[in-house]
């Protein structure tokens, strides 16, 4: 059985393909890279595809092999160059595993339509695919966020002040920015409970004795001062990396900082960046 393939038309709609899962692969992600490198990307995919019905391949495994290796790094590397090499890997396998996905949901889209209308749908195909595509893209990327919350957002952290240790669980808070105004450091904030441990419970806590200093705090609700000491160190980890911090300055809350004590500890995001 011989095919007729229309190299024109193959570009055109591979091209549209890979750009839309480029784009796809860069919302998920939150990527840095322009729109020009994602279509110029996209080029070099549909144009990767192409030559392997052009160039006198032998057989199907290197046509194959010419894709994944040679086009598809070339591809990721074009689009997403201003990334590292782990996050060039990372989008690698979210747009293989879209591109699947999508790719299927096209295909029986298109096996229905024909069966069901017996015409030709080539360019309102593409269409209506391009739209549903996107919600869909839309949707994964929200699944994606959910799926990833507690890692992004909950640590467990190992303080050390002295000879204590204690392991404290955290949440990582974008909204948690606060500084030192004479040097400069970051302010992590731990509640009443937590301080205790490392002051220990009842005592009279002596600000020359700790190095306890006040610091200015402004919220949208009130602002004032809030005491602060730097311990020996601290170990944040989320259970697929960890981060040493040396010297982190610790702040004190005067009340619980989670209604449902899932954490005590609110760790500044500007040092965790």
């Amino acid at each position: 059985m011989q095919y007729e393939i229309y190299v024109d038309q193959l570009f055109v709609m591979n091209m549209f393909f890979d750009c839309l899962m480029l784009f796809a692969t860069r919302q998920i992600l939150k990527l840095k890279t322009s729109s020009l490198h994602m279509i110029a990307a996209g080029g070099i995919g549909s144009f990767g595809l192409c030559s392997v019905f052009i160039l006198p391949f032998q057989n199907a495994l290197s046509r194959i092999t010419f894709l994944f290796l040679v086009i598809f790094p070339l591809m990721l590397i074009t689009a997403f160059y201003k990334n590292s090499w782990k996050r060039h890997i990372q989008a690698g396998i979210v747009f293989f595993s879209i591109s699947i996905i999508c790719g299927k949901i096209m295909e029986y889209i298109y096996i229905g339509l024909m069966k069901s209308f017996r015409i030709k749908l080539n360019g309102i195909f593409i269409c209506v695919v391009g739209v549903l595509s996107i919600y869909f893209v839309k949707i994964i990327r929200k699944l994606y966020i959910e799926l990833t919350e507690e890692i992004n957002r909950y640590y467990t952290v190992l303080m050390r002040y002295g000879e204590k240790e204690i392991l404290v669980d955290a949440l990582f808070d974008t909204g948690n920015l606060l500084r030192d105004p004479v040097t400069g450091k970051y302010v992590h904030i731990i509640d009443k409970e937590t301080s205790e441990s490392l002051l220990g419970k009842g005592e009279q806590v002596s600000l020359t004795e700790y190095g306890i200093r006040l610091i200015p705090y402004k919220t949208i609700a009130k602002s004032g001062l809030i005491p602060a000491f730097t311990i020996t160190e601290m170990l944040v980890s989320n259970g697929i990396e960890e981060k040493r911090i040396k010297s982190p300055l610790i702040g004190i809350s005067g009340e619980s900082i989670s209604s449902s004590h899932r954490y005590h500890m609110i760790l500044n995001s500007g040092e965790l960046k």
